[in-house]
């Protein structure tokens, strides 16, 4: 029996089946951006760790934050994707309490250069932003991924306002299909040179 996906409202009590899922997503088999987010997010029991204590009080803090996942309902309900949209005038900090088994530069220029680009192209303009999107390897390439950005765009839709995403190489395709605009990339310095961060706005609706 194949997949069947539903899209439900995630909840702190699924914090670590967000985490093992945001870990598994970062293996991206032979695309090369995997390198990267290995050498920041290496799967070990820490960065798990390190995943469900974020989340978990992401959930508690952040009432009016979007926090969306999938399950397989031919699968017990297994969660196969995970997305945060922040909504319009909400800016959050980024994480900091990195663990010594992640690249702390790498992640701080990462970050530095994200939250830097958001208000350069978003200014003071409401806007959905889609702050982290994962999906299961297993389930790549089935839909997951789209159905998250939908929900959001959607709500940018609703609001009529603007959506923003920091995009990796990977993802960027997704969500171009659903209208967001490439603004800006950046490159991440060497040794990770190799990995170009795209910054993309969807239009509002009119």
């Amino acid at each position: 029996m194949g997949a069947k996906f539903r899209l439900v409202r995630a909840q702190i009590q699924d914090a670590a089946d967000i985490a093992s899922c945001a870990v598994d997503a970062f293996d991206c088999s032979d695309h090369p951006q995997t390198a990267f987010f290995q050498r920041c997010w290496p799967d070990t029991d820490k960065t798990r760790a390190f995943f469900e204590r974020s989340f978990a009080e992401q959930m508690r803090r952040e009432p009016s934050t979007e926090f969306i996942k999938i399950i397989d309902s031919n699968a017990n309900d297994a969660l196969v994707g995970f997305s945060r949209w922040t909504p319009p005038r909400v800016w959050e900090g980024h994480w900091e309490d990195w663990t010594d088994e992640m690249d702390k530069e790498m992640l701080k220029v990462l970050f530095s250069m994200m939250g830097e680009a958001r208000h350069r192209l978003m200014g003071d303009r409401p806007h959905w932003f889609l702050e982290f999107l994962a999906v299961r390897t297993t389930y790549a390439r089935q839909g997951v991924g789209a159905m998250m950005v939908e929900y959001g765009c959607n709500l940018a839709d609703r609001d009529g306002v603007e959506a923003y995403v920091d995009a990796s190489p990977a993802g960027k395709p997704l969500y171009e299909r659903f209208g967001f605009e490439s603004k800006a990339t950046q490159a991440m310095p060497a040794p990770c040179d190799f990995y170009i961060e795209s910054h993309l706005v969807r239009p509002k609706k009119v």
